[in-house]
């Protein structure tokens, strides 16, 4: 009888230890992630492929999404970046891009709200670029995930950033909803302006 709970007790000992180990494995696998702010191009993805970015603190997901905009702006394959990832990466990879939206786009309210008059539409300017460096990121959005309309744009980082904003502007409140819709009628007059004023080929 005696054996028999030395027995069980080694086990439930066995298990702990080995939990014990998966959770240090797993930490110490969080801590070689290198920093945010100076990683390499790899050291980006293998935050944006390995972690819930959900969980991390709201400094690290500005400036990782900072981080990822430099990259989209730097050109980047989406495509072939796509095809070099697993399904469970690209799916996470996709997933940790959504949660870096919202960070990203208040930053840029902010920073468009502390600027003079004069230099705003030249901000909005880079803003507008930036957005359209992101052309192709769909590429890692899961199949599952896509959908198609008559504009075959549903689905796309674009429209999900549309819809988010009127989300986020509606939930604001005073005075950052001030300062998003402020914001988003540059975006759109600055946007209308350009379209109709291009240089036509």
């Amino acid at each position: 009888m005696v054996r028999d709970h030395r027995g069980s007790l080694a086990v439930v000992v066995a298990a702990a230890l080995l939990m014990a180990g998966v959770a240090a494995a797993v930490v110490i696998w969080h801590n070689r992630l290198p920093d945010p702010a100076t990683a390499d191009r790899d050291g980006l993805f293998r935050w944006l492929v390995t972690c819930d970015l959900s969980q991390e603190p709201p400094e690290t997901q500005l400036t990782l999404a900072r981080r990822l905009e430099e990259e989209f702006r730097d050109g980047l394959d989406c495509r072939s970046t796509a095809a070099s990832l697993t399904d469970e990466q690209r799916t996470r990879l996709w997933s940790n891009v959504l949660v870096l939206l919202k960070p990203w786009f208040f930053d840029k309210v902010e920073q468009y709200s502390a600027l003079a008059a004069a230099e705003r539409q030249a901000y909005i300017d880079r803003f507008l670029a930036s957005v359209a460096s992101w052309q192709g990121v769909e590429a890692f959005c899961p199949p599952q995930e896509r959908t198609s309309t008559e504009s075959g744009k549903s689905g796309s980082l674009i429209a999900i950033l549309l819809d988010s904003v009127k989300q986020w502007e509606a939930a604001a409140a005073s005075p950052q909803k001030e300062q998003l819709s402020e914001f988003l009628a540059a975006v759109k007059s600055r946007y209308v302006q350009r379209l109709f004023f291009a240089p036509q080929a």
